[in-house]
């Protein structure tokens, strides 16, 4: 499948085509059809950049472009691999205002021994978490409390304040316990799946890290004895 997007930069009083292609193979289709928005979205923002690229600085400009496209991968590979999709969250319900959302959020905290994943789009809305936390939980919890605070998410992908991408959802399988992840920005409270569904991997990441710290051992020359 092959997907063009098209622009013109005007040159010399005119309008000169120019494009912008993808190639999706087929086997590929299904994966790539609930991504075409997004893709699209990319797409357009990159033929923008480019476009007051070259109309500045000649074809030189076009090559300007590459970032944009790796950081497209990377969004790619990051949904492919690292999403919040891809992991067993069980809903808590959908608030209709914040006083539930809050309870919501507090009952989970605490159902998650205290570790809690913020998914918001300023650092105003996370700031509203601290507060009802403050508010509600008695400061003996707030001490063991674990919160880690991320400043938008995209079709999944949690995003860094710069832009990057994150991969905080690959701790989530690792964690040995549920972790609560509220999403401030679409209004909902959920936690990943009971240990026992992934304990198998935590057990596996934690015998490898065994056997290079085994592996990391030197020898120690001992003397034999014999009580005979």
């Amino acid at each position: 499948m092959l997907l063009v997007w098209r622009f013109q930069v005007h040159e010399q009083g005119c309008g000169v085509p120019y494009s912008l292609s993808m190639v999706v193979p087929m086997d590929e289709y299904d994966y790539f059809l609930p991504l075409t928005q997004l893709v699209t979205q990319h797409m357009i923002n990159i033929a923008a950049h480019a476009r007051l690229h070259i109309t500045k600085h000649g074809l030189e400009g076009g090559r300007s472009v590459r970032k944009k496209l790796i950081g497209l991968c990377e969004v790619l590979v990051a949904l492919r691999s690292a999403s919040l999709d891809q992991y067993p969250l069980t809903p808590a319900g959908q608030p209709p205002d914040d006083r539930c959302l809050a309870e919501l959020l507090l009952t989970s905290h605490l159902q998650t021994a205290g570790t809690t994943l913020i998914i918001g789009d300023s650092p105003n809305t996370a700031n509203k978490i601290f507060w009802q936390f403050e508010l509600h939980i008695d400061r003996y919890v707030l001490n063991i409390t674990q919160m880690q605070v991320n400043t938008g998410v995209m079709d999944g992908i949690v995003r860094g304040m710069n832009g990057s991408v994150n991969l905080s959802a690959e701790d989530l399988l690792l964690s040995p316990r549920p972790v609560t992840v509220v999403d401030l920005s679409a209004g909902t409270v959920r936690q990943t799946s009971q240990p026992h569904l992934h304990s198998q991997t935590y057990a596996n990441a934690l015998h490898q890290h065994m056997l290079a710290d085994w592996n990391n051992i030197a020898d120690v020359p001992t003397h034999s004895q014999s009580f005979m």
